[in-house]
Formats: structure tokens, C-alpha cells, sequence
């Protein structure tokens, strides 16, 4: 989902009813999710997940969508596959 929208995830919930919802362990209450981009199509996504509540800034993601890109681009460049 997060890999076709092309786009990256920040979700925090304080309760293991919020985060049963959201797909979660109980233990985690704040998730980042960052798709990882090549040439326009997202190959994956990078994932981090915290106990802490509200563990992630707007900041985080802008740091962390970056760190996809260059993860991304490396991966490509190691193993080329056809990108639309």
C-alpha cells in the first residue's frame, strides 16, 4: 500500500486496540514506513517501529525519505532490474 502510493507513512497509536488496527504487535506504538523509489517505481519500503509514543517527527520522515533514496538507488545499482 505504502509502496504504490509512493509516499511515506507516520502512525502513532497509544493503545494495542489502535495498534491491532493498524496491523501491529501490541508493544509498538509509533511506525515509520518510507517507500523505496528507483526511476519512479517504489521497489520496497523502509520500516522503523518504536514502543514510544509519538517516537517520530515530520523532521524523521523528511530524514528518513532521503536515506530511502540513496538506500534505493544503491540497491538498484547492485542489482539493475528493468524499472518501467
Amino acid at each position: 500500500q505504502i509502496a504504490d502510493a509512493q509516499r511515506a507513512l507516520r502512525e502513532q497509536s497509544g493503545t494495542p486496540q489502535g495498534n491491532v488496527a493498524l496491523g501491529l504487535p501490541p508493544s509498538i506504538s509509533a511506525l515509520l514506513v518510507v517507500p523505496l523509489i528507483v526511476r519512479g517505481r517504489s521497489i520496497g519500503t523502509l520500516n522503523l517501529a518504536s514502543r514510544n509514543l509519538e517516537q517520530y517527527s515530520q523532521t524523521d520522515e523528511e530524514f528518513l525519505q532521503e536515506v530511502a533514496g540513496q538506500i534505493a538507488l544503491a540497491l538498484h545499482q547492485r542489482h539493475p532490474f528493468s524499472v518501467g
